[in-house]
């Protein structure tokens, strides 16, 4: 718990809290399962984790507090958040859902209008 602890500390500080570490990500999924009555698409879980892996950047021996060596792997919240929004418009998933999207990726969806998708930049469509 005190790793974990340690761990969203240094994600707060890491790019201005624009990236999500890896453990996050979990609990948002399980924030967005709940919020929406557990009743998202098994689709769309997969595909923020499927993302969140694929598109996350490493940084390796990242010293935290008691000089402990740990792998931090972190993905860009906003980025995440504007493919969640395209594979739940993708998926015809209904406004409910998006609204609970919203409201768990608190922040900027992807970047002046574009997000990445490993090196390709995908121009963000209306996905509200």
């Amino acid at each position: 718990m005190v790793l974990k602890n340690n761990l969203q500390q240094t994600s707060e500080t890491l790019y201005e809290r624009e990236t999500i570490v890896e453990h996050e990500v979990e609990e948002m999924i399980y924030e967005i399962l709940e919020k929406s009555d557990w009743s998202v698409s098994g689709k769309l879980i997969d595909e923020i984790k499927k993302y969140a892996n694929k598109n996350s950047f490493v940084f390796d021996s990242y010293s935290i507090h008691d000089n402990e060596d740990v792998t931090v792997k972190v993905c860009c919240i906003k980025c995440l958040k504007a493919h969640a929004l395209a594979k739940a418009k993708e998926l015809e998933l209904n406004s409910d859902l998006i609204r609970v999207l919203e409201e768990v990726f608190n922040c900027d969806t992807g970047h002046n209008g574009y997000y990445l998708n490993r090196e390709k930049a995908i121009k963000v469509e209306d996905l509200k």
